[in-house]
């Protein structure tokens, strides 16, 4: 589990996400593009909850351990569709 930091607040996600949210925005910060994700986050119920946020360079983010949890989930659609975004920044 993470805690991303995005501006002035901080959400709760899996490891898989914080992993593919941090990669999208190093792309995207790399190429000076910025996009809005609805990222799957983890609400103080343990509800799935979806988080939309800005990401870019003009964005702050940071991802932090969390411990480990029985709510860690691999949101693999989320991550997929995130990679695909990524790998789509440095072929174009």
């Amino acid at each position: 589990m993470r805690y991303l930091f995005h501006e002035t607040r901080a959400v709760l996600v899996s490891s898989a996400t914080a992993g593919a949210l941090m990669r999208y925005f190093t792309s995207l910060t790399s190429a000076w593009c910025a996009d809005d994700v609805e990222v799957p986050a983890i609400d103080v119920d343990g509800h799935i909850i979806l988080e939309r946020m800005s990401v870019g360079p003009a964005n702050r983010i940071r991802s932090v351990h969390a411990a480990d949890d029985a709510l860690e989930s691999d949101d693999a659609s989320f991550v997929v569709e995130l990679d695909r975004r990524t790998h789509a920044l440095h072929t174009s």
